[in-house]
């Protein structure tokens, strides 16, 4: 159980990583009011739920970050690339919508690769796809 417990909670972390960091990019360029708040609420949900995973991953280390995982540079680097293409409120809706499909595509997957992991673990990756659903769903009004 531990073994696919660190393995879906290291993902969980490296999609919730991804997505604070192309958010953190994308915060400054906004000027909707109610875009950028809107924005904000999602950027610090995802910022508490990339805590709680590192909280649960720190109960079952030995040694800190032994079981970190960080998003794929390529990843990265095209995230960031198609992130800065984006200029106005429609086009970042459409790049989060998208993320948002990305990543509770993701983690669906992961949670049925990793069904012997514990119940809290699963919860956390539950709620990842719901913020990730409601997100998608305030993001409809902007696209």
């Amino acid at each position: 159980m531990e073994k696919h417990t660190v393995a879906l909670l290291t993902e969980c972390e490296a999609g919730l990583k991804m997505a604070i960091s192309s958010m953190e990019q994308t915060l400054p360029r906004i000027s909707d009011v109610g875009f950028k708040l809107m924005f904000q609420d999602y950027y610090l949900k995802h910022c508490k739920l990339q805590e709680e995973c590192e909280r649960l991953l720190k109960e079952l280390e030995n040694q800190e970050n032994q079981y970190e995982k960080n998003p794929s540079k390529v990843a990265q680097l095209m995230s960031g690339l198609k992130n800065a293409k984006c200029d106005d409120i429609a086009e970042v809706a459409d790049f989060y919508t998208d993320g948002c499909n990305r990543g509770m595509k993701s983690v669906g997957k992961y949670l049925n690769r990793y069904m012997q992991a514990s119940e809290e673990s699963i919860a956390l990756a539950r709620k990842i796809i719901k913020i990730e659903q409601h997100f998608m769903e305030d993001l409809r009004a902007y696209l």
